[in-house]
């Protein structure tokens, strides 16, 4: 399937489909933080991991509920969290690199109300460019 490519003003963005980004983020760049990540790969990654936690809640709920489980939410809630923090960190880092910033910001996330304000500021950035082909359109991947 070939890429969707955008032009915004002088640049041509690539923009990722839902699934491509998924595949992406699990599958290709599983444990890979020195690549970079564009605006609808992080975004689209990020509704995906979403719409798995609030699964995986119902889900749980569901076994507490209806069949008197009491672990039954706990137990499938933290098997899906720990199940993509290391695709979640990748994305997040590889979303920095892209806006050109170090991975290492993830630490700000650490200062209560500010440090996730400043973090989603930095994610709607835009992608800072890394190469120029010989038209003088920038090209960000």
């Amino acid at each position: 399937m070939p890429k969707i490519q955008q032009r915004v003003g002088y640049k041509i963005i690539n923009i990722m489909s839902f699934f491509e980004a998924v595949k992406t983020c699990l599958v290709e760049t599983f444990c890979i933080f020195s690549s970079r990540a564009n605006r609808s790969e992080f975004w689209w990654f990020q509704l995906f991991t979403t719409l798995v936690m609030f699964t995986s809640l119902t889900i749980g709920m569901f076994f507490m509920e209806i069949l008197d489980i009491e672990e039954g939410m706990p137990i499938i809630f933290g098997i899906t969290c720990i199940l993509l923090l290391i695709p979640n960190l990748t994305a997040r880092i590889r979303r920095w690199h892209d806006v050109g910033i170090s991975g290492w910001w993830l630490l700000i996330s650490l200062i209560p109300y500010i440090g996730g304000i400043i973090l989603f500021i930095l994610y709607l950035l835009p992608s800072v460019s890394e190469t120029t082909d010989e038209n003088d359109q920038q090209v960000v991947q």
